[in-house]
């Protein structure tokens, strides 16, 4: 318990009554929940036009990756087909498999209650909120007066990692509750009761069903920081160093129960992850190429440096792809005024500025000490989250390289996620100390309120000025496009350095009297204004009807004639939104209904990369197809997937194979039928075994090669089966998300080649009696169908599935005796 303020001057800025009546503490209570519920609604004010659908968002992984895979899980639900494999990418893919679909995610379920569109509009905007209710909640459980959790809040939930982070759905998801698990977790490293133990816990599962790895493994690393802080204070009060070995421990009980009740979705995502090409490791260039360098630092006080996204005040022109990339994934801006702030409340580092309220050890909670203690935490956690960033232009690239997991994981930059959670906390912090009336604090709001004011003016201005020296340009690496930006007469410039001078003149105005409810009022609509604008104006938005219309291409395609597939030919992927969606681009064919032979997946299946690609080929494909190797007749690659359509954008004029015979054509695209696609089953004439992949590899995919003549096995003891000695048949009689039925008449046991991938998971039954699924031809599934009229199935139900959901079952069995067995302090 903070020890409660005693003039009436504090009482107003502190406005807790924290140690007064229950009815008093009822209140605070009540009116804190009010305030959380007021921030989660927020982003339905200040992005209002999303929130009242006059736009949608779209912007690349939006439209290419996170729309038609969260709006997929939920029409299969509703035709009664579970959601756990994808048949429209990548020639068929597992979708539970794939964590980013958060089909788990609570979120996400708003695409099973609304249209599509509106769903992901409120999906995302509620990332919002949900961010700012925790950070405001967060600061209040620390300590924290009202106007600075506000700040605090609002400078987190719009700020720049969540904002631009909306192109990256799932990242955005798991930074956004990062404050809800700290929060979580630090009632859960008190001795408290153990409905925070489990509530920990749980916000641990949240962020990993919110489906991407990278924060919460950066969530658990500031956590176990937290952990070892709280313990060496506990160590210290109580004279018994044990504490630094117990609340570790604690903390690793959480993630051990998190992980168990989130076990549903990691069995089935490590089963995939580990048949992808990132399972062989990952490069030193894969995960330290994006690190923070030159003019990305300037990004933290000009958010809008490199243009914007969309034509507008802060950019004539869109950005192309790879400038679009460089600010989504080094934006972090906090607003100026918090930046500020934040530098203040690192003076609690310094022992002259700790004097004044909540101050006093209160080890039997084992809440931090004093505001210093908070302050040390958050100095180091900003620290570690920059030198990460930093990645490999600092000493430590080497070391980070070799941690388990953490030295895996793509884009080190994104650890700005800590950085912006640090800054706005620490942002918080400052503005305490400084409104804080208590005598120690006025002393030292009069020494360093002024000089912080001069410096934050001089942070905008200052660097503008230096924009101008050669030695700067080059040390900051700032090309003609930013150095134009960088001009005071530009908006990008001018609006930081309009809000510094705001910022400054409330600082000094703290500085020569107490700060009342105006003047905290003040700083909240000042970082409102800031942060609300920016985010407003940061991400564009697409007409709805996006989403609504279908594509016009579908006209070409005869979707009555059997399962087939298309490939979309596409060297880039920076399309604008029509054009992609007529050229049923990337992902775009599971938003259309049509089966893809590419997809946009970070986990598409290495053998898949090696059969469409080759072996070469580092990474998964991003949805691109451009080597005019695959689009000659000799080649088998292509007809063999069963693809009948090929979409070739109308700018683009690749060169076509003798089979390729254009049936369609508008604005946006050309549309080729290819005449030697392959049926999507069949029966091979001849059957050969073999068991090297490699070789495998280069025979199914060399010129002339004709799967439908000879079939290779990859078994040390292939079916032993002769030649085709007559005609046979294999119909396709239904084609559902998890089960595929084929009819087959065969004169002599032959083996039935099904054109979809041989992953784990699949059984197949001749007539309802288990058979072994062949692979065959590198890629395909292959069964022995003996003479005569067989119905065979093939159907999805992988292991991985059955034992995540145990153990999730057991871990929620667990956290639900923590909740009703007796609390112990």
């Amino acid at each position: 318990m903070l020890p409660q303020a005693k003039d009436a001057n504090h009482q107003a800025v502190g406005d807790d009554a924290r140690a007064g009546s229950p009815r008093a503490g009822a209140l605070v209570r009540w009116a804190d929940r009010l305030i959380a519920a007021a921030l989660l609604l927020l982003p339905l004010l200040v992005l209002w036009r999303a929130a009242l659908l006059r736009g949608v968002f779209y912007i690349h992984d939006v439209q290419y990756y996170f729309f038609p895979y969260h709006a997929l899980p939920a029409a299969l639900l509703a035709r009664g087909e579970l959601p756990l494999w994808n048949q429209y990418a990548f020639s068929g893919i597992p979708l539970l498999g794939d964590g980013q679909t958060a089909m788990l995610y609570p979120p996400s379920w708003m695409f099973l209650l609304l249209p599509p569109a509106a769903a992901l509009n409120y999906a995302i905007l509620l990332q919002f909120g949900i961010a700012g209710a925790g950070m405001y909640l967060l600061a209040r459980g620390l300590g924290l007066w009202r106007a600075p959790a506000l700040v605090g809040a609002l400078a987190y939930m719009f700020g720049g990692f969540l904002t631009a982070r909306v192109v990256h759905l799932s990242i955005m998801s798991g930074a956004a509750l990062l404050p809800l698990a700290f929060l979580c977790a630090d009632r859960a490293l008190r001795a408290r009761p153990r409905r925070w133990f489990v509530a920990a816990a749980g916000a641990v599962a949240l962020q990993v069903f919110a489906g991407h790895p990278q924060v919460p493994v950066y969530t658990a690393l500031a956590l176990g920081l937290y952990a070892l802080v709280l313990a060496a204070e506990r160590a210290r009060g109580d004279r018994d160093w044990r504490w630094l070995y117990r609340l570790p421990l604690r903390l690793a009980g959480v993630y051990l129960l998190g992980y168990g009740l989130a076990a549903i979705q990691l069995a089935p995502w490590v089963d995939l992850g580990r048949l992808s090409p990132r399972a062989a490791g990952a490069s030193f260039d894969f995960v330290f190429g994006g690190s923070m360098a030159g003019s990305n630092w300037l990004l933290f006080v000009f958010p809008y440096l490199y243009g914007s996204l969309a034509p507008g005040p802060y950019g004539a022109q869109p950005l192309d792809i790879s400038s679009s990339v460089r600010l989504w994934e080094h934006s972090a801006y906090v607003g100026v005024l918090p930046l500020g702030l934040a530098a203040y409340g690192l003076l609690g580092l310094l022992p002259r500025w700790n004097s004044g309220t909540m101050e006093r050890s209160n080890v039997q909670t084992c809440q931090p000490a004093n505001l210093r203690t908070l302050s040390i935490y958050l100095a180091l956690l900003l620290i570690g989250a920059l030198v990460l960033a930093a990645g490999r232009h600092t000493p430590l690239a080497g070391l980070i390289y070799a941690l388990p997991v953490v030295g895996k994981l793509r884009d080190v930059e994104r650890g700005l996620a800590l950085a912006a959670f640090a800054l706005t906390m620490l942002a918080a912090l400052g503005m305490q100390r400084a409104i804080d009336p208590a005598p120690g604090r006025a002393r030292a709001r009069r020494a360093a309120l002024p000089l912080l004011a001069v410096a934050l003016v001089w942070l905008p201005l200052g660097l503008a000025y230096l924009a101008r020296l050669p030695a700067f340009q080059r040390a900051m690496a700032l090309g003609p496009a930013d150095l134009a930006n960088l001009q005071l007469g530009r908006p990008n410039a001018a609006v930081p350095a309009a809000l510094a001078l705001l910022g400054a003149a409330l600082l000094i105005w703290w500085s020569r009297r107490p700060a009342g409810p105006l003047a905290q009022g003040l700083a909240v609509a000042l970082v409102a204004l800031d942060m609300g604008a920016y985010a407003a104006a940061f991400n564009p938005l697409a007409d709805p009807q996006l989403y609504r219309r279908p594509p016009e291409v579908l006209a070409a395609l005869d979707m009555a004639g059997g399962p087939f597939r298309k490939a979309t030919w596409l060297p880039s992927n920076d399309l604008d939104s029509r054009a992609a969606r007529e050229t049923l681009a990337v992902s775009w064919g599971m938003v259309a209904g049509v089966e893809d032979i590419n997809g946009f997946n970070s986990l598409q299946p290495r053998r898949y990369t090696d059969y469409l690609f080759g072996p070469a080929v580092g990474d998964v494909s991003y949805g691109l197809l451009s080597d005019p190797r695959l689009l000659r007749a000799e080649s088998p690659v292509l007809s063999a997937l069963n693809v009948r359509y090929l979409l070739v954008p109308r700018a683009l004029s690749p060169p076509l194979g003798a089979n390729f015979r254009q049936v369609y054509q508008s604005d946006q695209v050309r549309v080729y039928e290819n005449a030697g696609a392959y049926p999507r089953a069949y029966f091979a004439e001849q059957v050969r075994g073999a068991t090297d992949p490699a070789a495998v590899l280069r025979a199914v995919t060399a010129d002339g090669f004709d799967g439908r003549r000879l079939a290779l096995v990859e078994s040390a003891a292939p079916p032993a089966l002769a030649p085709a000695a007559g005609p046979a048949s294999a119909t396709i009689r239904e084609y559902r998300a998890n089960t595929i039925t084929v009819a087959a008449d065969t004169p002599a046991p032959r083996l039935l080649v099904l054109s979809e991938m041989d992953l784990p998971g699949w059984r197949a039954t001749v007539d309802g009696v288990a058979t072994p699924i062949y692979r065959t031809n590198y890629l395909f599934r292959g069964v022995v169908v003996p003479a005569g009229a067989h119905t065979v199935t093939f159907e999805y139900r992988p292991a991985s599935l059955r034992i995540g959901a145990a153990i999730s079952v057991l871990a929620l069995a667990l956290a639900g005796w923590l909740m009703l067995s007796r609390s112990r302090s």
